[in-house]
């Protein structure tokens, strides 16, 4: 009768997993065949390369230092090394290298996060402008959850440094929960080494701190749910789930690609639910919910309350999902932002059902145009894909600040870095090499350890969301780098157990 009861949650569980296995499978695929960078000026141009020769180096290599360490890794007294000790050589480290960024690089900000950051500075003295029919914010009122957290930070700093501190000091915490997640979910010294190091090593995060967009303060939001989910699900505690929703709703305030990542915490509940019932499951879906929608709504209620002004839905997203779906859209790479949302909002007056109807009518064409021609539709959507996917900087150098756009910086490595010199050279090299093994990883991991382990849903659901949602939304691979990242602790523990599995093969065959 047990078994009949949790039937569903084991039919679930599998189907998930397929799918997981389907789609990391596809990106694996494709970062061993191809790879993306974006150049480094206001252009943002996508160049796209065949990679399968370079690539299937980097697996001989990989293989061959894999061998080394599943032969002789238990040589290192790895039981001695401390866990804290190692994540505060890492943290120290990475505070060197942060100030010399940080003092040393452009303090100009540019884009919307520029905007953003001028709405916030105005906004004391005052200038409702951005508020009012035709503004930024009118045009954009999903952005007053980042506004409200500009705003906080500007009132301990008057500088956009501020931003760049605080980014350093989140991807600590990101970092750490990334440890503890790993902790909780195989309770193994190993593998927390290996996350710790790896989620150091990840250069994306680290170049980000210089990207004043709320991405990296989301990304902490979201890893502390996480955290507190897995906590929760086993504990029960209330403060774990107090923490858990204001966590869920922090990470959707201040960037709504989040909600993603609340939708699969509120999943995995729903899947919990499936194996039995009980009390805590409910409340958790209920609280996730709710920190969806309410707070955005009581930011922008508070915001509409102190201007006296009155916002609408702004641009509606159909906007950016006709852009995302334009097979004409090849400015940047196919389906990258080409203005269209914004110039269609203006065509409609800024009004939000005017252009919803717009953006409507060039989706149907879109659609349209995809049948019509199958053929070019795959090679769209494959090309879209490689350019978010197998771009292994991750936009993270290009959001930072760059010559062309008048953000000089003062030394010779920032200079190589942000124009696309050897530093940035050296940089995209490793990385194309990690990123290829933790896709690697990811994989086996589903295929060799889905069925034994509880947790892991969390993290590959929003890998599927992200996937998704990045095929017909807007271009843009800076919003990639999450969805692997947060991938990192079941990849390592993928690498030691298949490293354990292959020493303890060797042995055998050696006696």
């Amino acid at each position: 009768m047990k078994s009949l009861r949790t039937l569903p949650y084991a039919i679930s569980r599998t189907a998930l997993a397929l799918i997981a296995i389907l789609l990391t499978g596809i990106v694996f695929l494709l970062n061993v065949f191809y790879h993306a960078a974006v150049e480094y000026n206001a252009g943002e141009k996508v160049v796209f390369t065949d990679h399968l020769v370079p690539s299937l180096v980097m697996i001989a290599l990989f293989a061959v230092l894999f061998l080394l360490l599943a032969r002789f890794g238990h040589l290192i007294p790895l039981h001695r090394i401390r866990e804290r000790h190692v994540f505060l050589a890492f943290a120290i480290l990475s505070s060197v290298a942060a100030l010399y960024f940080i003092l040393n690089s452009s303090s100009q900000i540019r884009a919307d996060a520029g905007l953003v950051s001028w709405v916030a500075h105005v906004y004391k003295d005052k200038d409702f402008s951005d508020f009012l029919k035709g503004g930024y914010i009118h045009r954009y009122p999903h952005q007053l959850g980042l506004v409200l957290y500009d705003r906080l930070l500007y009132a301990f700093a008057d500088n956009v440094l501020i931003h760049f501190f605080t980014n350093f000091l989140l991807t600590l915490g990101i970092n750490f929960f990334g440890w503890r997640i790993a902790n909780r979910l195989f309770a193994n010294h190993t593998v927390n080494l290996l996350t710790i190091a790896c989620s150091f090593l990840f250069l994306p995060q680290f170049y980000f701190i210089l990207f004043a967009y709320g991405l990296i303060p989301g990304l902490f939001c979201l890893m502390g749910a996480i955290y507190a989910a897995l906590c929760y699900s086993r504990g029960g505690k209330w403060y774990q789930l107090a923490a858990l929703t204001l966590a869920v709703a922090a990470a959707v305030c201040l960037k709504q690609n989040y909600l993603i990542g609340g939708i699969a915490i509120l999943l995995y509940f729903i899947l919990q639910m499936f194996r039995g019932f009980q009390h805590r499951q409910w409340m958790a879906m209920v609280a996730i919910v709710l920190a969806m929608i309410f707070p955005s709504k009581w930011i922008i209620a508070g915001f509409e309350k102190d201007t006296g002004t009155t916002l609408d839905q702004g641009c509606p997203t159909v906007l950016w999902i006709a852009m995302g779906t334009d097979m004409d859209s090849w400015s940047r790479a196919p389906g990258w932002y080409n203005d269209y949302n914004y110039v269609t909002y203006d065509a409609a007056d800024h009004n939000t059902e005017t252009a919803a109807k717009l953006g409507n009518a060039k989706l149907k064409e879109n659609l349209a145009e995809m049948k019509a021609d199958p053929r070019r539709a795959l090679e769209f959507f494959r090309l879209k894909t490689v350019s978010q996917w197998c771009e292994p900087m991750f936009g993270s150098v290009w959001t930072g600040p760059l010559e062309d756009c008048g953000q000089v910086n003062s030394t010779k490595y920032l200079k190589s870095l942000q124009t696309g010199g050897k530093a940035e050279d050296r940089a995209e090299t490793f990385m194309t090499f990690l990123t290829l093994v933790l896709w690697g990883a990811a994989l086996w991991f589903l295929i060799r350890h889905s069925r034994t382990v509880d947790g892991w849903e969390m993290p590959f659901l929003f890998f599927i969301g992200g996937f998704l949602f990045h095929l017909m939304w807007e271009g843009k691979s800076q919003y990639i780098y999450p969805y692997l990242f947060v991938l990192i602790p079941c990849c390592m523990a993928a690498l030691y157990y298949a490293a354990r599995s292959l020493n303890r093969l060797m042995r055998k065959k050696k006696a």
